[in-house]
């Protein structure tokens, strides 16, 4: 059981290109908007907040200038 999950885990997790940016983006805020909601977050009250603050310019910034693993 355990292994099986874990092959599972290792085919849905992996590297993205530039192709994927933008489904990543969408991933991530659709992610974090609920944390923020619960929190009571918003653009205007915490716009450093990963739902309100990232984006695919950010995200090709990270990955082009900081070379970080996407």
């Amino acid at each position: 059981m355990k292994s099986e999950l874990i092959k599972q885990l290792k085919t849905m997790i992996g590297k993205i290109d530039r192709n994927d940016v933008s489904e990543c983006v969408t991933v991530i805020k659709d992610s974090f908007i609920t944390v923020a909601g619960e929190l009571g977050f918003t653009a205007e009250t915490a716009p450093g907040f990963t739902a309100f603050a990232t984006d695919e310019e950010k995200l090709l910034q990270w990955m082009n200038e900081q070379h970080r693993t996407m």
